[in-house]
């Protein structure tokens, strides 16, 4: 989305058809010209309904913007919505959870410091340029590897989360400095389309955690985050798609979880998480 961006689509699956439960997603747009991308990207998932912004962010108060939310689900139920207005796009359920990605202004998650032997980064390792996210989420694990030199290709399968990543990468200032690309689909078929092994030095992949997991997110929005991508019950089966790369893969986990499926060749754990590497498993 913005002036030149296109949305691209890899092996998305669109939700339509007889007996599946469809998703009402209400669209208010400002006229910033990048309303129409959104529209035309969105429109195969779900039930949208779209509205111009007719009234103004500036000054707004929380209780006046949870106002004009009840206000249209007193008249149009629906499950999601969506507001574009001054360069931002935020996301809302019906409670009212709220999401917004801010690459530039969220320093919280998206400029964190490196603790001493950070197990992450050990896990991927410093040589290893080129890594490939299969599940982007917010993006904080990509921006976090991205601002230390690495070149991230980040995949997500959610419509909206893809929506709002590619809108916040584009109103971003600092990501213009780094390298990271937000691809739409799912992780199996991405991998699948990949010419060679050596399209990337290592695959990373951050499947849902079990509820006893601390997050990193605040309660509401993880509330409203897991609505949206579930708890990846297809983990082990995208994990072994993963190993037939024959590419490293690291697989983040919390420390007293099990590893998924099958037994990691090396790991680096910190107090709360730990990263499990696997290698030459194809």
């Amino acid at each position: 989305m913005g002036g030149e961006h296109r949305f691209s689509v890899l092996g998305a699956n669109v939700r339509q058809g007889f007996g599946i439960t469809v998703t009402t997603v209400y669209f208010i747009h400002d006229e910033s010209g990048t309303q129409a991308q959104i529209i035309e990207f969105l429109n195969p998932f779900y039930r949208l309904i779209t509205e111009t912004l007719n009234f103004s962010f500036e000054n707004l108060k929380t209780k006046e913007l949870y106002a004009q939310i009840d206000m249209r689900l007193e008249t149009t139920p629906f499950d999601f919505l969506l507001i574009q207005h001054d360069g931002q796009l935020e996301l809302f359920d019906a409670e009212k959870r709220r999401i917004r990605i801010d690459f530039d202004g969220d320093r919280l998650n998206y400029s964190r410091k490196v603790i001493a032997k950070d197990p992450f980064l050990r896990a991927i390792g410093q040589n290893r340029k080129n890594v490939l996210d299969v599940s982007a989420g917010l993006a904080i694990d990509s921006i976090f590897l991205s601002q230390h030199g690495h070149n991230v290709t980040a995949v997500e399968r959610n419509p909206l989360l893809y929506a709002l990543l590619n809108h916040a990468k584009d109103h971003s200032e600092n990501l213009k400095k780094r390298n990271v690309d937000f691809k739409f689909g799912d992780a199996k078929t991405f991998v699948q389309t990949l010419k060679s092994k050596d399209d990337f030095d290592c695959i990373y992949f951050d499947p849902m955690f079990p509820d006893k997991a601390k997050s990193a997110l605040p309660k509401q929005e993880m509330v409203l985050f897991r609505q949206l991508v579930g708890s990846d019950t297809d983990a082990a089966e995208i994990l072994e798609a993963l190993l037939k790369t024959g590419c490293r893969v690291v697989v983040k986990r919390p420390a007293y979880a099990e590893p998924i499926g099958f037994k990691p060749t090396n790991a680096f754990e910190s107090k709360l998480l730990r990263f499990d590497i696997y290698e030459n498993y194809k």
